[in-house]
């Protein structure tokens, strides 16, 4: 070590761009949002008194091992992040609210006294002359009758532009890729640059409409969010290991808009150069958080991460058909791991991608709530519902902190039995009915009360006499949903922001309780596997030792992160749903008839209030 401090090593990742994330996520402990001391280099003990006699500290965090940082307040444990690999990833994600810079068209004469002027500085400088076959419009040179070509039609330059939208609706329609060239007539490579260009201006469109969202004043949002897993598959026989790709996806529950669908892997770097260069510069030697591509897996991560899968042991449970056994071994399973908050499983089945790099999928956790955070400014309260996952919690605390302290923003686990068939769904939506029914009996002014003001009175009653478990370091506690729906039959709650101060009444926060669901998400993801042939349920032709072979399944991840971005655009702004409503009837009509209802075509845009219509592919597509 050099004089004078130089290369000393950190003690925690520094700040960048104001983003800090390496603080006690428990919301309840005095420690929550304040981070530990970069460095405790010349930082005096405190006084000893009786109260800390043997747990003095120069910081409020103590640092285990490479990665880790203990909580002096709470006790509690949490991994180390990289706050510059955060905010790749959160630039990555937000790269699309950024439009391209435009570059005007301008005389190519460089001896000419009006080259680097613009066309658009006006007729004194150049005037019109025609149009080419294309539409391009022509402009001619005042000074030295050059022409200037300036085409403001995106398919000018395509030979089959008029097929694009039939390629845009058979990719939305769960045609397989070789089928929608056999009905356009297109080849193979053709197909490939109309998905390029259409990814392109869905980018764009999206990109326009939704950096409207920031100006958008909504009093409440209940956003669902979660993860789903898409297996890609070999392109070397000779190395028959899967790539697992994870999207991170949330939805508002009451318009179906879905915000998000960020898969854990950055296409546009080249792997071979960031593993060249993360050798060249000694990352390999760093601690994980303090690496210069933190929030890439490089190879010595897959092989040590294979290890640990290897060695863990799972947790057992005597009855793992109940939710609470369930969310014990969830618990214990997330204790094992290494990394509480990644959970990725690499095994001997699974390998890097060839094309791009494959982001740790805790990053892209960060990276996606720091991104609903740009998103959505004017927002009076959010609340967000999501699936268990330790990853998805420290992302959602890191990014929300302020709100949360605020009150401007609540957090729930939802965990739901989604291994159920669907006679174990009506047997459990029926033993909830059934309960439901014995507390209407219970009490006579209960008969015209509403199921959902009963199942809030029942939480109510829950949480007034603590009838809840505690699972997990932070002591979380979960309370069962009473009398669930057949869509999630099996559920339970817990609140993960509560700050110990009890500022919500018991009612209030039963009620924030009732709405719980992760039917936004789960229903956008269905879609997906519904309506998008390369991303269904897989479907194999072949096995052997765990390998399989997907019939549809993607080659490059590059494709999936492609259409599923043309698909989001088209499922918030293009594709309409019906809302059934029963008419009003106006002054002077007749009663209306059993039954009748009207039907309103609305897409999740419309709902949410950022369109106030439809949109068609062609308007996508012209952006």
């Amino acid at each position: 070590m050099k004089k004078n401090g130089e290369n000393e090593p950190k003690r925690i990742p520094e700040p960048f761009n104001s983003i800090q994330v390496n603080f006690c996520k428990n919301p309840m402990c005095p420690n929550f949002g304040v981070p530990a001391l970069e460095s405790i280099k010349g930082v005096k003990l405190p006084a000893k008194t009786k109260e800390n006699v043997g747990k003095r500290s120069r910081d409020n965090y103590t640092v285990k091992g490479d990665k880790d940082l203990r909580c002096h307040k709470c006790g509690a444990e949490f991994p180390m992040k990289s706050n510059k690999g955060i905010h790749e990833e959160y630039s990555r994600i937000c790269e699309y609210l950024t439009p391209e810079p435009v570059t005007e068209k301008t005389c190519r004469n460089d001896a000419c006294a009006n080259y680097g002027i613009p066309v658009s500085a006006g007729i004194q400088y150049y005037y019109r002359d025609g149009k080419q076959k294309s539409l391009a419009q022509r402009y001619k040179c005042r000074e030295c009758d050059r022409v200037v070509t300036v085409n403001l039609d995106p398919t000018a330059r395509q030979k089959k532009r008029e097929v694009n939208t039939l390629v845009f609706k058979l990719l939305v329609n769960k045609m397989p890729l070789h089928r929608i060239c056999e009905v356009a007539e297109i080849s193979m490579p053709t197909l490939y640059n109309k998905i390029d260009f259409i990814y392109k201006q869905c980018r764009a469109f999206a990109g326009i409409q939704e950096n409207r969202l920031r100006n958008l004043r909504l009093k409440r949002l209940q956003i669902s969010i979660d993860r789903q897993e898409y297996m890609l598959n070999w392109t070397d026989t000779t190395d028959k290991r899967n790539v697992v790709v994870y999207a991170l996806g949330s939805s508002d529950n009451r318009s179906s808009f879905v915000f998000g669908m960020h898969l854990n892997i950055d296409t546009g770097v080249n792997r071979d150069d960031v593993e060249a260069d993360a050798e060249e510069c000694g990352d390999y030697e760093n601690r994980p958080p303090l690496r210069k591509f933190a929030r890439f897996w490089l190879p010595p991560d897959f092989a040590e991460a294979r290890v640990r899968v290897k060695a863990r042991k799972r947790p057992t449970k005597a009855q793992k058909n109940k939710l609470q056994d369930d969310l014990e071994e969830s618990y214990e399973e997330t204790a094992q791991r290494e990394d509480v908050e990644s959970f990725e499983e690499i095994n001997a089945t699974i390998k890097p991608s060839n094309n791009g790099v494959q982001v740790h999928g805790e990053y892209t956790m960060y990276g996606h709530f720091l991104f609903l955070k740009h998103l959505l400014p004017g927002v009076e309260k959010i609340r967000f519902y999501m699936e268990k996952e330790s990853g998805i919690r420290s992302a959602c605390l890191a990014a929300f902190t302020d709100e949360v302290m605020q009150k401007k923003c609540d957090a729930f686990y939802v965990k739901i039995n989604k291994g159920m068939t669907i006679t174990q769904k009506n047997i459990a939506m029926a033993k909830g009915r059934a309960e439901l029914e014995v507390y209407r009996a219970s009490n006579s002014n209960y008969e015209e009360v509403s199921d959902n003001s009963l199942r809030a009175l029942m939480l109510e009653i829950a949480i007034l006499s603590n009838d809840f478990f505690y699972s997990g370091q932070y002591r979380d506690k979960w309370f069962c949903y009473p009398a669930p729906l057949k869509n999630e039959p099996e559920k339970a709650v817990s609140w993960l922001t509560d700050t110990g101060d009890n500022s919500y009444a018991g009612f209030h926060l039963s009620k924030l309780m009732l709405r719980a669901s992760l039917f936004g998400v789960d229903r956008f993801f269905m879609q997906v596997r519904r309506r998008i042939s390369l991303l269904e349920r897989p479907m194999s032709s072949s096995s052997a030792m765990g390998r399989r072979w997907y019939g549809y399944s993607p080659y490059n991840p590059e494709h999936a992160v492609k259409i599923l971005e043309i698909f989001r655009v088209f499922h918030n702004y293009v594709h309409a749903t019906t809302d059934a409503k029963r008419r009003i009837l106006k002054e002077g009509e007749v009663q209306r008839r059993p039954g009748e209802v009207t039907h309103n075509y609305l897409t999740p845009a419309m709902r949410l209030g950022l369109m106030d219509r439809q949109v068609s592919i062609d308007e996508v597509l012209s952006c």
